[in-house]
């Protein structure tokens, strides 16, 4: 039954030790949770301090001058990081800003380049045709006599194919028929339209082009020019617009990953900066020197009495989870020396038995001496 009480004991130790822990964790919480707010409050009084003895000639003559130089010096450095960052940042919005501006004048110079060509194609086209361009038109018209023959034949073929009606079978083979011969016409066309491409163009650069009577042709030539002035001013404002991105990008290669170091820099500048508004709050609360921030410094040692009052609550249930564990300790001890003691007596009990039997062996031994040495009767 002792040893029964004993383990309840111990189990009642142990639950109130849990207890115990768990509330020293929560206090813990607690106690933390203060420090940080007094730590705010005293930043806040620090920083309070700093921006009033910042403008004060005072400052200088004090032991407090060193400290507003240091909050001078990591203001400015957040400052100077902050505008490299702005800096980076506009540059980034920047390239943003002519990547999309760049890709919109190309798409406008590759819809003015295919207005170009097929303007190019009707001109070259107008020229051939006209007799007034014999001498230009000759060389191309040797390349166009053998294209337009074909062509015609093509179509007719073709609208000959179109016009039959036949059965499933005579159908397939029709449409095998069109197929191959729309993919010739369609080459040769594409091969007229090259022909007549490159007569328009060499045109404009020919002597010919210098004495247009046709009114189409010269209101052609001057849709021409203004396709080929705006192509033109495209191909200047791309130029330029490349250029500016080249030199961001120039500009990025050389600062690499700036921006994560200021970025890094700006928050270890603030921990810094933070360190010293505390060290200037705890200056002036203990100096109680700022009489307009008496609510502050009221509240201030508000906090750190909190903050004492749950250190002693934490010490107390330290100081009880210490005696309890002694206490649990103690009773682990009792119980091993209990059960070491039933050890023993038991080992007693044995002792005990094992020198009965040799009694009784040894008298066993003396009646069996008696009567082995008694003479015979």
């Amino acid at each position: 039954m002792a040893g029964l009480s004993r383990k309840m004991s111990i189990i009642i130790i142990k639950t109130i030790m849990d207890e115990r822990k768990k509330n020293i964790k929560t206090l813990e919480t607690q106690k933390q949770e203060a420090a940080e707010s007094l730590n705010l409050m005293l930043e806040n009084l620090g920083e309070a301090r700093m921006n009033s003895m910042e403008t004060s000639a005072v400052a200088a003559q004090t032991d407090d001058g060193d400290d507003v130089t240091e909050y001078q010096r990591l203001h400015k450095e957040i400052a100077d990081s902050e505008r490299a960052i702005k800096a980076i940042e506009a540059n980034i919005a920047r390239l943003r800003e002519l990547e999309e501006l760049i890709s919109g004048k190309e798409a406008d110079r590759s819809q003015m380049t295919q207005e170009l060509a097929g303007l190019y194609t009707r001109l070259g086209e107008l020229v051939l045709q006209d007799p007034d361009y014999e001498a230009f038109a000759a060389s191309y018209q040797q390349r166009t006599e053998g294209l337009l023959p074909k062509i015609a034949a093509l179509e007719d073929r073709l609208g000959t194919l179109d016009d039959k009606r036949t059965g499933v079978f005579s159908w397939i083979g029709k449409n095998a028929q069109s197929m191959v011969i729309r993919s010739f016409l369609g080459k040769s066309q594409d091969n007229l339209q090259r022909i007549y491409g490159m007569a328009g163009e060499q045109f404009l650069h020919s002597p010919a082009s210098e004495s247009i009577e046709s009114r189409e042709l010269r209101s052609l030539v001057q849709d021409i020019q203004d396709i080929q002035k705006g192509i033109s001013g495209l191909e200047e404002e791309l130029s330029a617009l490349r250029e500016e991105r080249r030199n961001i990008v120039k500009a990025f290669d050389a600062q690499g990953k700036q921006t994560q170091v200021l970025e890094k820099h700006i928050a270890q500048t603030r921990i810094e900066l933070r360190i010293l508004y505390r060290k200037a709050g705890k200056s002036a609360a203990s100096a109680s020197i700022m009489e307009q921030d008496d609510l502050l410094l009221e509240a201030v040692e508000k906090q750190r009495e909190k903050i004492r009052s749950l250190e002693h609550e934490i010490d107390q249930l330290n100081a009880a989870l210490a005696i309890d564990e002694e206490t649990a300790s103690i009773e682990k001890l009792n119980s091993t020396i209990v059960e070491h003691r039933q050890r023993i007596a038991a080992s007693e009990k044995a002792i005990a038995d094992l020198e009965t039997r040799i009694d009784e062996a040894n008298r066993h031994i003396a009646a069996l001496t008696i009567r082995r040495d008694s003479p015979e009767v």
